[in-house]
């Protein structure tokens, strides 16, 4: 049993099923599970939206499917990815293969993914689908008001097409969960709270038989079916798992199975597993049951032993089979006998043999020939195994077995590919080593230049600006208006204070440098006579949040928007507006003044050209490319016009990947 305790992402298992490589896939509530060879891997959905509802192969690719996205799991390289938003909402419902085709059951319709798209089939006597299940050219689909319909997948041209061929509503029976079909043309339909219905689609009137707990089912909450080799039908219920089987015509046996195994789950999806088990999706967890006949319970304990082994074209060449046999790799082309002593009549006996380690699948077609040749085998580690079928074709459950090793030449054994191996590894290390320690030399000597840079950065303040400040706080002792001199030097003071701290760290809280941009504005105010105001908008979570970013960031900007735009208006009437918002994992900050314009700016030619803005914005747009990484750097400087083409201000937007 898997569970969230080995590493399934939670005990629920709403979905399973095994890819073409072999590997288990399995949903739930906080995402996708994969179990490899007994390692278990676990995958989270995007956005939020964990809960995977049911997991297909397609075209060699994973698909899960929540209430809201289809998404591609590559397993490879642990990515999941949203392949298709669902059309409407929280209406995603499950997904079916047919025909080497993708079809997605939402509750509003049935799609058809193709080219990363969904294509509508049908939304025809459809409302509220609740179940999908497909069978040859089929789909049958159930919903929430008590209706079966199917459909013939087929194409038509070019385009796939979903055409109704039959309906059934019940009287009275509550939501669909599942869908499965026989090949007497029988429907079986398992609802929610009131048991399975089993309905004869092929007459005129169906004939419809209810089965409940009162009939045997452990469970009047049906959620899932599977049909054995012996064609009798396995029920995943509220309470485990039930077997139906029919002793005769309109006669039915229901076996609680959960019963013999001792636990008591509800079951969401079963599939057989090799060695003659069941996989069980579970609310506990994956359950793996073995001992169920799963397949024909009929084998023949038929005797079956090797009785020689020689090497071809050669004289006299038998081999000891008492113990694994040796051989060289140039004397390799062995004939194997083999016999079983039952039968009088041989020619009635039959085998089945597999050579481990040759490139051989699966066991060979059954043959009345009692002896095999394997030329030229190349070196390695084989296993013989030969075992005898009836004359029904069943084998036999006893299987003999002969271990083979052809010795390697001397350049393919372990010691000379070691020494090969040794050698190639030395000389790759040396020459890594020597590439590591170049780009280490190279990478520290840009790391020294940006570290330098940005020092050179954060010590930068504008002398005009320190000079001003100084000038204004004076211009109040000197008023002898005390308290006016006290408050802005605090305000210098912590500034300064500020910026001095920050400069040593790569990031810092985003309310602290949103405070100490809110202080260089007040400066900036007292130092332009209040030629300008300014307000600052950011809500209290995002403050109050773990957001970091790279100190004195957006003040280049602020700056350049006071003096190149704001200075040049003439009047008191300035207005600067700084917003800071989320959007899609992005901080977003958002500068709006009503100055100038860049283009009247530079027309100006301002006389005293404060270089060192630009130099900071330059500097500063760095920044944002290297904190954002990999991520495209998005800052976008707009002019702003009015209705008749006149500046009337500038926007800056920087967004920072946090």
């Amino acid at each position: 049993m898997y569970s969230s305790r080995h590493g399934l992402p939670s005990d629920l298992v709403l979905d399973i099923v095994k890819s073409s490589k072999g590997i288990l896939f399995e949903t739930g509530y906080s995402g996708i599970g994969v179990i490899d060879n007994g390692a278990v891997y676990s995958f989270k959905g995007l956005m939020g939206n964990n809960t995977f509802l049911a997991i297909r192969e397609f075209k060699g690719r994973m698909y899960g499917i929540t209430t809201q996205e289809l998404c591609e799991l590559n397993y490879e390289s642990g990515r999941m990815n949203v392949v298709k938003r669902i059309p409407t909402p929280e209406s995603g419902v499950g997904l079916a293969t047919i025909k080497d085709q993708l079809v997605v059951a939402c509750k509003n319709g049935l799609y058809l993914f193709d080219n990363d798209d969904l294509i509508l089939l049908t939304k025809d006597r459809i409302n509220q689908i609740t179940c999908i299940y497909s069978k040859d050219d089929f789909i049958w689909l159930g919903n929430y008001q008590h209706q079966v319909n199917g459909y013939q997948f087929k194409k038509e041209g070019l385009q796939w097409k979903a055409e109704w061929v039959y309906g059934y509503t019940g009287k009275g029976y509550d939501n669909i969960h599942c869908i499965a079909t026989d090949d007497n043309n029988t429907i079986y339909i398992g609802t929610r709270l009131a048991g399975l219905f089993r309905v004869n689609k092929i007459r005129k009137s169906p004939s419809t038989r209810q089965l409940k707990v009162d009939d045997g089912l452990s469970d009047n909450n049906i959620r899932s079916f599977l049909f054995l080799p012996d064609h009798s039908l396995l029920v995943g219920t509220g309470s485990g798992v039930d077997r139906i089987s029919e002793t005769g015509k309109d006669s039915l046996k229901i076996d609680n199975i959960n019963n013999f195994f001792g636990f008591s789950s509800t079951v969401y999806k079963m599939i057989a597993d090799t060695g003659k088990a069941l996989l069980l999706g579970a609310e506990t967890g994956l359950i793996r049951l073995t001992g169920l006949p799963v397949e024909d319970t009929f084998s023949n304990k038929l005797p079956v032993f090797i009785s020689s082994v020689e090497l071809v074209n050669k004289q006299d060449s038998l081999i000891d089979i008492t113990a694994p046999v040796h051989l060289q790799y140039d004397n390799s082309t062995i004939s194997i006998n083999y016999a079983s002593p039952v039968f009088s009549n041989e020619r009635s006996l039959q085998f089945s043999y597999w050579l481990k380690g040759s490139g051989q699948q699966t066991w060979s077609a059954p043959t009345t020939n009692s002896s095999v040749t394997f030329p030229n085998l190349s070196s390695g580690h084989y296993t013989f195994m030969v075992r005898a079928l009836g004359p029904g074709g069943n084998p036999s459950s006893q299987i003999a077995t002969l271990e083979l090793y052809i010795d390697p030449p001397f350049w393919r054994t372990w010691w000379f590919l070691s020494l090969v191996f040794a050698l190639l590894s030395l000389s790759t290390i040396l020459l890594v080593r020597r590439r590591i320690n170049a780009i280490r030399k190279e990478a520290q000597f840009k790391q020294a230049i940006a570290e330098s840079e940005m020092m050179a950065l954060r010590a930068q303040m504008n002398p005009h600006f320190i000079f001003n400040c100084i000038s204004s706080i004076d211009n109040f002792i000197q008023d002898n208006d005390k308290e006016n001199a006290s408050a802005w030097l605090n305000k210098f003071a912590k500034l300064i204070r500020g910026i001095l701290d920050n400069s040593h760290n790569e990031v810092i809280p985003l309310w602290k440098d949103w405070s100490t941009t809110k202080l260089y504005l007040e400066l900036e105010q007292l130092r332009s006579d209040n030629a300008f105001q300014f307000t600052m908008e950011a809500s209290a979570s995002l403050l109050n949040g773990h957001y970091r970013i790279p100190p004195m960031i957006i003040q280049p900007y602020v700056e350049n928007a006071i003096h190149h735009g704001i200075k040049h208006r003439g009047d008191k009437s300035g207005l600067i507006i700084i917003k800071a918002s989320m959007e899609d994992q992005q901080l977003v900050f958002d500068i709006d003044d009503n100055g100038v314009g860049r283009e009247r700016s530079a027309a100006l030619k301002d006389k005293n050209p404060i270089a060192h803005t630009s130099y900071g914005m330059q500097m500063s747009s760095e920044r944002i490319a290297l904190f954002n990484g990999d991520h495209k750097t998005e800052l976008q400087i707009i002019d702003k016009k009015d209705k008749e083409g006149k500046p009337e201000g500038t926007r800056v937007l920087i967004k920072l990947w946090v």
